[in-house]
């Protein structure tokens, strides 16, 4: 019960920076802010949706949970209505998905409150729907390592001012969440 009422909590505090557009203790925006984005071709996610995105923590440090997203909808097509309410709702449902702990005893969330991706094999298949990964087969931050051959990856970038950002190749094109020229190649994280 306990476990069910601070999911409750974590969702209603979402829910308020949600419609005020920043942390509930904080000044609600003046202009409103979009509920559903614009999708690209195809109905899918619009690249650049982390740059104004209403959820503080989504659009601070979510790129790597955009780009799974945007990866588990090429590969099931599944979460079609992708509203800003709908995602948010899936960032919270997915931090009440648990694994162990692998440094002790217990459970930890696939991703944190805070957007730190624990597990990218789990959290693309909960967002898919579906088993459509079962390992990370290449996990570098190494910049001159080659890009891998497969038809999606997670490319790592970094910025002088902005630090580590993750970006989905997939098709032979990048995805972007948050587009921001000066980036450097920093590795590839590949899920099969």
């Amino acid at each position: 019960m306990t476990e069910w009422l601070a999911a409750l909590a974590r969702r209603v505090i979402a829910l308020l920076e949600l419609f005020a557009g920043k942390p509930a203790a904080e000044k609600p925006r003046e202009e409103p802010m979009p509920e559903k984005p614009a999708p690209d071709a195809g109905g899918k996610m619009p690249e650049g949706i982390q740059r104004d995105f209403p959820h503080a923590i989504l659009r601070k440090y979510g790129c790597y949970f955009f780009a799974l997203l945007r990866w588990a909808q090429e590969l099931s097509g599944a979460h079609g209505d992708l509203s800003n309410m709908n995602i948010v709702s899936l960032f919270l449902d997915a931090q009440g998905q648990m694994m162990p702990n692998p440094k002790g005893p217990g459970m930890m969330p696939i991703i944190t409150r805070t957007a730190f991706v624990n597990d990218p094999v789990r959290l693309l298949n909960f967002l898919a729907g579906r088993a459509a990964v079962s390992r990370v087969s290449l996990w570098t931050n190494d910049f001159a390592h080659p890009a891998p051959d497969l038809p999606a990856f997670v490319r790592r970038e970094t910025h002088p001012a902005h630090g580590a950002h993750f970006l989905l190749d997939i098709g032979g094109r990048r995805w972007d969440s948050l587009p921001l020229g000066g980036r450097v190649p920093a590795g590839f994280r590949a899920l099969m």
